[in-house]
């Protein structure tokens, strides 16, 4: 039931210039993915879940937990049969919720609850761009650590462990930590309603997936997840930044030094990440996975985070070139992919995104969720009536 055929998508793909075989697999809606997708998952090192439904005008945070934890375990228990081993990047809303609810269901079929995380990179994603854009600081020396959760107050942007936030005076950071906050909806309203971060989102579950091969090619990459957290910690799940190696998360690490502002907010933060926690794990006690327990011993989960990593990032030294580009018909099939492939390009200073009013996005809400990405790149929409010249 998906708008293009899952093989439609692969065949597209498998004819790019890369060493990547790409194969397409679809099921109805009433199939289990666990009696179904043997071929597509065995052997997965790694697996990417953009998946759920969008929250709707009336729905509570318990329905959208009801209907998309459904839908995560379903493909959480197939993983656990096929690719048991393999790391879950969950981009599943309730984030918060959802996690820990395929976490502990993982924990009761004796599988490792670390494989499973919540891809939260999006939110420091726009961190990094609105202090890029804030101060004209280069974006690739920029690394805001968003801690916590993944929705409203329980995301926290740590502002002030950023040097070139260091200016900022206390109404900007207090502007700035509601303007990630917002994000998301700043972007559905910009594309009137007809659509939410999609390519943002896509640019930053990339981002995640990247970290996490490059760990399990034995280069150890840090990246900020939402992940299950030791027992002496302040909460079973949270989000910080984790530096995944050989066999997926490595450590999680602490927060690090927050200023008083920060530390108001991260109790904040705690009160309402604690219920929708509590939310998952309810959620996880009423259900089982369908799959032969596991008798292996898990390795224990460290009691406490790991010091933060010392980080050094430094500005590319290549020569880039700033030139002003423009996409006509940016807001079509070929045109949004197109401009998120542009946004990133080294050599765009500016990028302009032009369609008519007539197509089903709106341009200007294409590049507001573009503005979002890490890049130099700033983006503008522009879009005309049919009959205009």
């Amino acid at each position: 039931i998906a708008m293009v055929p899952a093989e439609g998508v692969a065949t597209d793909l498998s004819h790019l210039e890369k060493k990547s075989k790409v194969k397409g697999y679809a099921l109805d809606k009433d199939d289990k993915p666990a009696d179904k997708l043997g071929e597509c998952l065995t052997g997965c090192h790694l697996v990417l879940v953009p998946a759920g439904l969008p929250r709707k005008p009336g729905m509570t945070r318990s329905d959208l937990l009801g209907v998309n934890a459904g839908i995560a375990k379903n493909i959480v228990e197939a993983c656990a049969k096929f690719c048991p081993d393999a790391i879950l990047g969950l981009i599943v809303n309730p984030v918060n919720s959802v996690v820990p609810a395929m976490c502990e269901l993982y924990k009761k079929a004796g599988l490792d609850p670390r494989k499973i995380c919540g891809v939260t990179s999006l939110d420091i994603v726009r961190a990094n761009k609105f202090v890029h854009d804030a101060t004209g600081a280069p974006v690739e020396g920029i690394d805001v650590p968003v801690v916590g959760g993944h929705a409203g107050v329980t995301i926290l942007p740590l502002f002030s462990q950023v040097p070139a936030a260091k200016s900022f005076t206390k109404e900007q950071i207090v502007a700035m930590d509601k303007h990630v906050q917002d994000a998301g909806t700043d972007v559905v309203n910009a594309k009137g309603g007809k659509g939410s971060a999609t390519l943002s989102m896509a640019y930053a579950g990339a981002k995640f997936g990247n970290a996490v091969l490059c760990g399990l090619a034995g280069i150890e990459t840090t990246e900020c997840a939402y992940v299950i957290r030791g027992s002496d910690e302040e909460l079973p799940y949270m989000a910080s930044k984790v530096t995944f190696g050989r066999n997926g998360v490595k450590e999680a690490h602490g927060f690090g030094p927050m200023n008083a502002y920060e530390q108001g907010r991260l109790a904040e933060c705690f009160v309402q990440l604690k219920d929708e926690i509590a939310a998952g794990v309810g959620y996880a006690q009423t259900q089982e996975l369908a799959i032969e327990k596991r008798s292996g011993v898990v390795v224990a989960i460290p009691a406490k985070p790991s010091p933060l990593p010392v980080t050094r990032l430094a500005a590319s030294t290549k020569k880039t070139g700033n030139f002003k580009v423009c996409v006509c018909g940016g807001a079509g099939g070929i045109g949004q992919p197109l401009c998120l492939l542009m946004a990133q390009n080294p050599h765009v200073s500016e990028l302009c995104v032009f369609d008519l009013t007539i197509a089903m996005v709106p341009a200007e809400g294409v590049a507001t969720d573009l503005s979002h990405l890490e890049k130099k790149s700033k983006v503008k929409g522009y879009a005309l009536d049919k009959d205009d010249k």
